[in-house]
C-alpha cells in the first residue's frame, strides 16, 4: 500500500470515530445540549452522517427546546405568534383548518378554524408529542430547530 492510500484509510476511520463521538454525546447529553455544544443542528448532523433521529431523540429535543424557549418569555410554552413564525397545519383541511399553534413541553395545542376564510375560530384540543404521525412529528421537531436557531 502506498502512502497516499493509507492516508485516505486513516481519514476514513477517523471519520467513523468521529462519527460514533458525536453519537454518544448526542446519546448521552440529549440532541438539544448537543447542538448548543456543537454550534447547531447542522454542524450536529454534518458530524454525525447518515444517523437518523429516533421519534424519542426528537421528541426529547422539542421539550428541552420550548423549556428555552418558554424560559425567555416566562411562560410554561410557547406559541407561533411569539416565536413570530408561521403555524403548522395539520390534518387535511376540509370544511375545517387545522393548525398546530402552541407548545407545551408535553403536548401541542391544535386550533381548528372554519368559515369562508377559516376566519373564525372554533375550538382548539390538544396532541400528546407520541402520538403525532411521523410526518407531522419531523415538521415540529424542524421548527424547533428553526426557533432555537433563531432565538439563541
Amino acid at each position: 500500500m502506498n502512502l497516499n492510500e493509507n492516508i485516505h484509510r486513516i481519514h476514513q476511520m477517523m471519520g467513523i470515530i468521529n462519527e460514533n463521538k458525536v453519537v454518544d454525546v448526542v446519546q448521552e447529553m440529549g440532541l438539544y445540549q448537543a447542538t448548543r455544544y456543537f454550534g447547531g443542528y447542522d454542524k450536529v448532523t454534518k458530524l454525525m452522517g447518515n444517523y437518523v433521529f429516533s421519534n424519542e431523540e426528537m421528541i426529547d429535543f422539542i421539550r428541552d427546546a420550548i423549556k428555552h424557549l418558554a424560559y425567555k418569555h416566562n411562560s410554561t410554552g410557547i406559541s407561533t405568534y411569539e416565536l413570530n413564525m408561521n403555524s403548522i397545519p395539520y390534518g387535511s383541511p376540509d370544511e375545517e383548518l387545522h393548525q398546530i399553534e402552541y407548545f407545551n413541553p408535553d403536548f401541542v395545542t391544535v386550533d381548528v378554524y372554519d368559515g369562508e376564510d377559516y376566519e373564525r375560530h372554533r375550538s382548539s384540543y390538544t396532541e400528546r408529542y407520541e402520538d403525532l404521525d411521523d410526518n407531522t412529528l419531523d415538521e415540529v421537531f424542524l421548527f424547533m430547530v428553526d426557533a432555537v436557531e433563531h432565538y439563541k
